[in-house]
């Protein structure tokens, strides 16, 4: 995908009360994203679930109660990422990736994961943005980093819990656009 100029742009946490602005945005730019999305929260908004596949986003694992994956027993492992799979798959999603709460799995996760047919996937920029800047100005420079001299292309990691994401996120598509970035969603990126 780098080669090709290809970007994905993931969002982890969701939902949040921005989670509807950002829709707005990726759907004035067409952009599609995937969404790894957390069971407590999505049980509390399914709607937005129904939204974002409806305009053509994915959606990913990101477990039932965001807790480090690797900090659980085996079987609590596999209720936290089923429980959410199921509700998933009730929404009409197809949920092929998981993304482990704060990147922390381990070999149980990774049996678990491909019980489920799916795959652990992870970011090659993360934005940083959990870090609740004051301005993301540092985090906009810090997507714009370079690759062997290139412009970084890949799978984008921000988080749509955090307002100054969410409202900035013109910006950053507007930098990232005109640096080439060609945005697909996750599956035709892998």
């Amino acid at each position: 995908g780098i080669s090709n100029n290809m970007c994905t742009l993931t969002f982890d946490d969701w939902p949040s009360p921005y989670t509807a602005q950002l829709l707005n945005t990726l759907a004035e730019y067409n952009i599609p994203a995937t969404f790894f999305v957390v069971g407590a929260q999505v049980q509390r908004r399914p709607d937005i679930i129904k939204r974002m596949l409806a305009e053509g986003h994915e959606v990913g694992n990101h477990s039932f109660s965001h807790t480090a994956l690797r900090k659980q027993s085996p079987q609590d492992q596999q209720e936290d990422l089923r429980k959410l799979d199921a509700l998933l798959r009730e929404l009409g999603a197809n949920p092929r990736f998981v993304r482990p709460p704060f990147g922390y799995y381990d070999h149980n996760t990774i049996n678990v994961v491909q019980e489920m047919d799916g795959h652990i996937v992870m970011w090659t920029a993360d934005s940083q943005d959990w870090r609740n800047y004051a301005d993301l100005d540092d985090m906009i420079s810090n997507m714009q980093m370079l690759y062997n001299g290139a412009p970084l292309r890949g799978v984008f990691l921000f988080h749509d819990t955090h307002r100054l994401t969410v409202e900035r996120m013109p910006e950053i598509l507007d930098a990232l656009l005109s640096a080439g970035c060609r945005f697909v969603t996750l599956s035709a990126y892998l």
